[in-house]
């Protein structure tokens, strides 16, 4: 009988990066890898490197932000179909959509081993307004009646998992474990000397609650202290989300050379060697990966006080927790590790330190599997 593993996901372009290592110990274990995902034309490149390694794509339309009663039921109904097609034996999802509809769509196809990563809790969670709350007691049911069909289920972060508690959105009867993120290949984000102390990088989705706002806002102080400073931006704007930024929005400050954009890049590891710090703003994460991938590539972080952030830094050792929408605080510590002559190298070193101890993508794939029990 041939053995197969669903994975069901909202973004395709990411996937080999922070899933690479769980769809390798699928393969190893003799699975054949299948992976549900939205077609999207801009990541097609990634499309035919996923096929080369032998995985089956299948692309599913997913309307991402809101709920949206009728797109959603015909996503239900397409992943159903799927699962029949295909009888995953394992279905492991991410991403708040694919965790809740994915699953329920997995269930009723008659599959029992369903897995749930939760690398987020999404900004219902955290607005406020008479529409976010009803949306935030919906979300609630229906992540309290997914988790009860499911076998497992992962938090990032302690915060995420304490939320999902004290909401009511957690059933008692699933097995609950604690990773520290997606883990980094310690071996590809190797240790490398600071070169550039005047350059500064944010990594990520140009959305508002990833800090961006607030990373241009401190730019914009540092740039008239210190001239010769360089903020640089890898990512991609998002105009899915109603948070992301505009295109004439990052042409403005393109334009007026506050910032260097690199655009989506496949491999940030150029752009982590480059830099000397990485800022990282966001607002409420799983664990954020770039913060770990920088970690391991023996960068100081500058990141802020907030759930899935503050566990990746151990404030003045290996960079600095600010207040969440803080550019004023933000910029205080870059002018720290622009005025000292050792400390981004110390808490560099520090940085990568803990990422042996504590992050090697190794460690956190062999606990889930061996919480999965497969």
């Amino acid at each position: 009988m041939n053995k197969n593993a669903l994975i069901i996901c909202s973004f395709g372009g990411s996937i080999l990066t922070f899933r690479g290592k769980v769809i390798e110990r699928f393969q190893v274990l003799g699975y054949k890898v299948h992976i549900c995902v939205p077609y999207q034309e801009e990541h097609i490149s990634f499309h035919d490197q996923i096929r080369e390694m032998g995985i089956e794509l299948h692309f599913i339309k997913l309307e991402n932000s809101g709920l949206k009663f009728f797109p959603d039921i015909k996503y239900i109904y397409s992943v159903f179909k799927l699962c029949r097609k295909i009888r995953p034996q394992h279905v492991f999802s991410y991403t708040i959509k694919p965790v809740i509809f994915g699953t329920i769509a997995a269930r009723l196809s008659g599959i029992k081993n369903t897995h749930l990563l939760i690398t987020g809790l999404g900004y219902s969670f955290y607005a406020n307004g008479f529409f976010n709350k009803l949306l935030r007691a919906i979300i609630v049911f229906l992540y309290r009646f997914t988790t009860s069909l499911s076998k497992t289920i992962f938090f990032q972060n302690p915060d995420n998992m304490n939320v999902f508690r004290s909401s009511g959105a957690l059933s008692s009867n699933i097995k609950v474990g604690l990773v520290n993120g997606s883990g980094v290949d310690l071996n590809f984000f190797r240790d490398c000397p600071i070169q550039n102390y005047n350059k500064f990088l944010f990594v990520g989705r140009l959305l508002e609650d990833k800090g961006i706002i607030d990373f241009i806002d401190a730019a914009k102080i540092i740039k008239k202290e210190y001239p010769n400073s360089e903020f640089h931006i890898v990512g991609w704007v998002d105009e899915l989300y109603k948070k992301s930024i505009t295109h004439k929005q990052l042409q403005t400050w393109i334009d007026s050379g506050l910032i260097i954009f690199h655009g989506f890049q496949k491999d940030i590891r150029p752009f982590l060697i480059d830099c000397y710090c990485l800022i990282h703003p966001s607002y409420h994460e799983g664990t954020p990966r770039a913060v770990l991938e920088a970690m391991s590539t023996g960068r100081p972080i500058i990141t802020t006080d907030a759930p899935g952030c503050r566990e990746t830094i151990v404030d003045n050792e290996n960079g600095f927790l600010v207040p969440v929408k803080s550019p004023n605080e933000i910029a205080i510590a870059i002018r720290k590790l622009m005025d000292s002559n050792n400390l981004g190298d110390i808490m560099g070193y520090t940085s990568r330190q803990i990422a042996l101890n504590k992050y090697s993508d190794i460690k956190v794939v062999d606990k889930m599997f061996s919480m999965m029990e497969i």
